[in-house]
């Protein structure tokens, strides 16, 4: 596993890339005039919206990895909603709100790699601080944080992270 949710992000980035072509050569084109009109437009304005918010969301999720769940939630939702777009017959966004959905559900189930294996034996970047600051274990051997089992010799706890 990787220290970050880059799979998560790339999918999520190219998912909404997609989402914006498909809504701005809509837009642009001005056949949604013809096909319904300002109720179209706005839908293609939509898909814009949530093509920068997924992003944003993928984006986030890479430079924050310890909020991946409420990122990958970001991107999940506004990938879905973004499917207002298919019902334009828009070819680019039906890839991007794929593309998006399994991004988001990707960074919603993504967990980081074990730090006792980790190189150096450091934390991942972006890991919140107060990871590190609980003292060592407990007298029952567990995490003084979670109360997890730990492994021997681990300097974080694999379940929570703390510093042991």
């Amino acid at each position: 596993m990787s220290p970050r949710p880059v799979a998560a992000f790339v999918l999520g980035l190219i998912g909404g890339i997609f989402l914006i072509i498909g809504g701005g050569l809509g837009a642009l084109t001005g056949w949604w005039w013809w096909w319904g009109g300002l109720l179209f437009l706005v839908f293609l304005i939509l898909t814009l919206v949530c093509g920068i918010l997924v992003i944003v969301g993928s984006s986030m999720m890479l430079a924050r990895p310890a909020h991946h769940t409420a990122w990958g939630i970001v991107v999940l939702v506004f990938s879905l909603v973004s499917i207002v777009g298919v019902i334009l017959f828009s070819f680019f966004s039906l890839v991007g709100v794929v593309l998006g959905t399994i991004g988001g559900a990707l960074g919603i189930a993504w967990r980081p790699y074990p730090w006792y294996g980790s190189p150096y034996g450091m934390q991942p970047m972006g890991y919140p601080m107060w990871a590190s600051t609980f003292p060592g274990p407990t007298a029952s051997g567990g995490c003084p944080r979670c109360g997890a089992g730990l492994v021997p010799g681990a300097p974080f706890c694999a379940q929570c992270g703390s510093r042991l």
